[in-house]
């Protein structure tokens, strides 16, 4: 039994084929059979596979008529000899010990799965850079696949660069969807390693990747966002048959869509001749999207921490990405899709704004990026503040305020929209739980050198509510002395005695609140 099945599949690669023929033939293992797909090229690609042919009967040729996708896993199952397989693209090529290194490394781990480091080499630049995951040998077992998921998930985008045990193939009858136009090697992988006990990683570069100024995988297709799902689902179930749907993890495959949706479906928009039809299609298939609201909704609850340790979300960016879009695609027809896009960041808006508001918030589309990740009440606090001068919409925001104030118990209180506007502010702060900052700010207003506090009685009330939250006493006693003075003022003397009770509970011998009382008892100030 043959050692190794090499296998390429190009088309029109005449520039690149021989320096990737030639790669595979001076390997210095020289056990192996190269298989060699000509797949439709209408170039001289093909002439130069049948030359190489004649000169090195490993090689064995095969034909398309046309250009097709997906059948790589066919050729493995019927056609590949070798106890292992690697593949290797038209326009890359293999260093000469890449074969010999390989085996002894799959021999030595036990893998079933090696990947090593490759060199990307990007045409007509004198760079490169260096894809791998560590500079030491890594040997990952099935139980901790899951816990490693995140930072070898670099590897699992290409299906070259590795050697995989053909009998795997085989037995698994392993199969991929054919139909997806970007990330077919990664569903391949995905398939293959849910079946593997253990898979290593070579650090040393063995495989060089040539990113080409007009490669396929840079080339528009309108049907990426599907691609993009299929690829979401192949994640979420490879995730699934290793235990491995853990918060942190699921959280980076939903980075990891947002980000393909970015570059695969949005930003070919600016790059090709796209009719508006064909550009509002994209938008509303890329927002409208369950799996896109999903991802959106998961990655805004994750924890900060474990964003900022795999580098997850980055919401800002990719909303201010989008919102550029829509502003750029908007040409004042279709508001109703334009608004359920918008809507798609902002959900608290359906309850604020219509369809005719479409233009006023685009408008503002800087301002809404830079709040992204506020909580619904903040963003809506803001939108009070900049919309004061509007009626309508103050009271759709009033309204939508009211419902968010109730699920919070230091505001559930609060009835007067005058009031909110006025403190906003404060009330921001609170809802972002930066409650000492509140507190600063609430006795700021209650001590300033005027002559009437705007609505001094809620004021006081909102903060009691903050100080007994976080159980500042000091702050609470001096609240409930100026309530106390407020209420017998207005001859609200009931009022006055309850605020009284609390207070010589509290401190009984304070100079304050025993002139306070005695004000009570006589009834006037």
């Amino acid at each position: 039994m043959l050692k190794i099945t090499f296998y390429t599949q190009a088309y029109n690669a005449e520039k690149y084929i021989r320096k990737c023929i030639e790669s595979v033939l001076n390997q210095t293992y020289i056990d192996f059979e190269y298989i060699i797909v000509d797949n439709g090229s209408t170039d001289k690609t093909k002439d130069i596979i049948v030359e190489y042919a004649k000169k090195d009967n490993r090689i064995k040729i095969f034909r398309y008529e046309k250009n097709c996708r997906g059948f790589l896993v066919d050729f493995i199952r019927e056609e590949a000899e070798g106890e292992y397989f690697t593949t290797l693209d038209s326009d890359d090529w293999y260093e000469q010990t890449f074969a010999e290194k390989m085996v002894k490394a799959i021999n030595e781990t036990g893998a079933d799965l090696v990947s090593c480091a490759s060199n990307v080499v990007f045409e007509n630049r004198n760079l490169s850079k260096t894809k791998r995951i560590s500079d030491k040998l890594i040997v990952i077992d099935r139980k901790d696949f899951s816990s490693t998921f995140p930072i070898a998930y670099t590897h699992y985008g290409s299906v070259w660069g590795r050697l995989y045990k053909t009998k795997i193939f085989k037995e698994k009858n392993i199969s991929i969807n054919k139909s997806v136009v970007y990330g077919s090697d990664t569903l391949l992988v995905l398939a293959y390693q849910q079946h593997c006990k253990k898979v290593a990683f070579y650090p040393e570069k063995l495989h060089n990747y040539l990113i080409r100024d007009k490669s396929v995988s840079s080339v528009f297709n309108k049907n990426a966002i599907e691609s993009n799902e299929n690829l979401y689902k192949a994640f979420y179930l490879y995730l699934e048959k290793i235990n491995g749907l853990t918060i942190t993890n699921t959280a980076f495959i939903s980075s990891i869509y947002l980000t393909l949706t970015t570059n695969k479906s949005i930003n070919p928009i600016l790059t090709k001749q796209c009719t508006y039809e064909e550009k509002l299609d994209i938008l509303c298939k890329t927002f409208l999207s369950e799996i896109t609201k999903e991802c959106w909704n998961r990655i805004k609850s994750t924890d900060k921490i474990i964003k900022t340790k795999f580098g997850i979300g980055k919401e800002q960016e990719w909303a201010k990405v989008f919102f550029e879009y829509i502003y750029d695609s908007y040409i004042g027809k279709d508001n109703d899709k334009f608004f359920e896009m918008i809507c798609f960041f902002f959900p608290v808006f359906k309850d604020i704004f219509d369809k005719t508001d479409v233009k006023a918030l685009l408008a503002r589309r800087k301002v809404l990026v830079s709040n992204i990740n506020d909580e619904p009440d903040v963003l809506v606090l803001k939108m009070m503040t900049d919309f004061s001068n509007n009626e309508k919409h103050l009271d759709n925001i009033w309204n939508a305020l009211k419902k968010l104030f109730k699920k919070k118990i230091l505001l559930s209180w609060i009835e007067n929209r005058d009031f909110a506007v006025q403190y906003s502010d404060i009330l921001i702060d609170i809802c972002n739980r930066n409650l000492s900052q509140a507190i600063e700010k609430t006795i700021k207003e209650l001590t300033m050198d005027i002559g009437n506090i705007p609505f001094k009685e809620d004021l006081l009330t909102l903060c009691l509510n903050i100080s007994a939250a976080v159980e500042n006493g000091t702050v609470f006693v001096f609240a409930k002395k100026l309530q106390a003075q407020l209420l017998i003022g207005e001859n609200r003397l009931n009022e006055a005695s309850s605020a009284l009770e609390d207070l010589l509970e509290m401190c009984p011998q304070d100079e304050e609140v025993l002139q306070l009382n005695k004000w009570l008892e006589e009834g006037n100030v």
